[in-house]
């Protein structure tokens, strides 16, 4: 399963998570990584909202990560059946099922500060 969208995300931040939860106070522990993470949640940085999209991909399973480098391997637990790819408002971009409530997570990214381009593979 592998599906994509384009969006230029507020805040230039998305979060890998179960899909439960108020990222508020997710954010504010936020220092300006790319990527940063906790057990339950990983909060990956994008393009600048006002210099244009992202293209976010979630892929299950194995993917070619093409010219991306990896910026995050591990894992995340909490998922209760989904994996969800959302907005610090909420706002559902992107999602799979989980076969479990821990997965493995790797992320691929063009760029190491603003990528516009961003691989999420889970397993």
């Amino acid at each position: 399963m592998v599906s994509s969208i384009s969006i230029s995300p507020p805040n230039s931040l998305v979060f890998v998570s179960g899909g439960a939860g108020d990222f508020n106070s997710f954010i504010d522990q936020y220092k300006g990584e790319v990527v940063f993470a906790t057990p339950t949640v990983i909060g990956l940085g994008t393009l600048c909202e006002i210099d244009g999209p992202t293209r976010i991909t979630l892929a299950k399973g194995h993917v070619d990560a093409g010219g991306l480098s990896k910026s995050f391997s591990g894992s995340l637990q909490g998922l209760n059946g989904r994996l969800v790819v959302g907005t610090c408002e909420g706002d559902v971009l992107l999602s799979g099922d989980a076969a479990s409530a821990i997965v493995t997570i790797e992320v691929f990214s063009n760029d190491p500060s603003e990528p516009n381009e961003i691989l999420i593979v889970y397993s």
